[in-house]
């Protein structure tokens, strides 16, 4: 990761490591709305799909995963609609060795709501997305030398500031800093004119 600050001096890059560290930021705000949505989703389907479930852990790991692949375009309609090799043994679905069948309310109604889940994430939210993303590129670009002297100047300061040698042998340069800093203030402390090499 340190080596990544090296491609923010220059000016093919620099603007790129700017993007991609802001689009985090915002990629961190569209996911905390994205799972309210693939929350209210899994929920709603899960408990029409499958009534009277017994909440466990695996329950809730298995029952957002659908919800979160459906917003990347695994339908997963199978596991909606019941497939032939479903079953309504809770000693096989409990442990998930097998897929449960769905309630008969559930095969009508969750495809429904799957719709209105794809139209309102993959149509607005992801788009919504593409939005941000287009805005930062455009804003960092209309300032991109700006953006490629501050990090060109921080990382010069960092570098002046940073000791000669690596850490076990640092204590050397924090002596010759301790010893330089020393010398510094008892030459401030001497009056001017006692000073050696002065004019009078």
């Amino acid at each position: 990761m340190r080596m990544l600050q090296f491609f923010y001096v220059f000016k093919a890059t620099g603007p790129m490591m700017v993007m991609i560290y802001e689009m985090m930021i915002k990629v961190g705000s569209w996911l905390a709305i994205t799972m309210v949505f693939i929350c209210s989703y899994a929920i709603a389907s899960e408990s029409v799909l499958h009534p009277n479930s017994e909440i466990n852990w695996k329950l809730l790991y298995h029952f957002p995963r659908k919800a979160y692949w459906q917003l990347h375009g695994e339908l997963l309609l199978d596991e909606i609609e019941g497939g032939q090799d479903c079953t309504n043994q809770p000693a096989l679905y409990n442990n998930y060795t097998q897929p449960r069948c769905p309630s008969p309310l559930g095969q009508y109604f969750v495809p429904v709501l799957l719709g209105i889940y794809m139209l309102a994430t993959n149509v607005l939210l992801v788009n919504l997305l593409i939005a941000i993303f287009s805005n930062t590129v455009n804003r960092i670009d209309s300032n991109n030398m700006k953006h490629i002297m501050h990090r060109r100047f921080k990382l010069l300061l960092e570098f002046k500031q940073s000791p000669y040698f690596p850490p076990p042998l640092n204590v050397i340069s924090a002596l010759y800093f301790i010893v330089c800093w020393s010398k510094r203030r008892l030459i401030q402390q001497v009056p001017s004119e006692k000073r050696p090499g002065s004019t009078i």
